[in-house]
């Protein structure tokens, strides 16, 4: 039992610091995981397409690979739903022909190598990205969830001490303060 049951504004102020703090460490996560999905697609494009140019360049007869290779990576895209934007992720297959036969062996080793490199790194990119789809669903739950909690939470301790009457003035204000953000909040939207 709390000492003075008048301070549970208080105490209700604490736990919602706490929880927006949860929810934001949650989603910071998730940000930074959508980021480096983004950087690490990027170096793989442009990998992809050196080998690409590489093996086009060595002859149109000795790419006739005809399935070639194909990696399916993920690519991180911002969707918004009314006021709530969040990073989504969808899968896209890429085809990378794969060199047969060059015209010598250090040729043909170069490109094997970059074929390798090309690999590994869609293999990154696949990994970031299943990281971030676990993380998506709850970051678009706390996106949908928080702005509404927060706003009861905060609509019904400015409610108690306006309807109370026990508070001084400038406890007042700042129920009167809150109710009014909380309702310019919800009518702008």
């Amino acid at each position: 039992m709390l000492p003075n049951a008048r301070n549970w504004p208080m105490w209700l102020f604490f736990a919602t610091v706490l929880l927006a703090a949860v929810a934001w460490a949650i989603s910071y996560n998730y940000h930074s995981y959508a980021s480096e999905l983004s950087k690490q697609k990027e170096a793989f494009d442009r990998s992809k397409a050196e080998y690409d140019k590489s093996a086009a360049a060595v002859t149109p007869m000795a790419v006739a690979h005809p399935a070639g290779d194909v990696v399916r990576v993920p690519n991180v895209s911002m969707r918004c739903t009314g006021m709530i934007c969040a990073p989504t992720t969808h899968y896209e297959e890429l085809k990378f022909a794969k060199v047969k036969q060059a015209p010598n062996e250090a040729i043909q080793r170069e490109l094997d190598k970059k074929h390798e490199q090309v690999t590994a790194q869609s293999s990154q990119v696949v990994a970031i990205g299943k990281k971030v789809e676990s993380l998506e669903p709850i970051d678009k739950a706390i996106r949908s969830v928080m702005a509404p909690l927060i706003s009861l939470i905060v609509l019904a301790a400015s409610l108690f001490v306006i309807l109370s009457g026990g508070y001084k003035t400038e406890g007042e204000r700042w129920a009167f303060g809150s109710l009014g953000t909380i309702i310019g909040f919800w009518l702008k939207g």
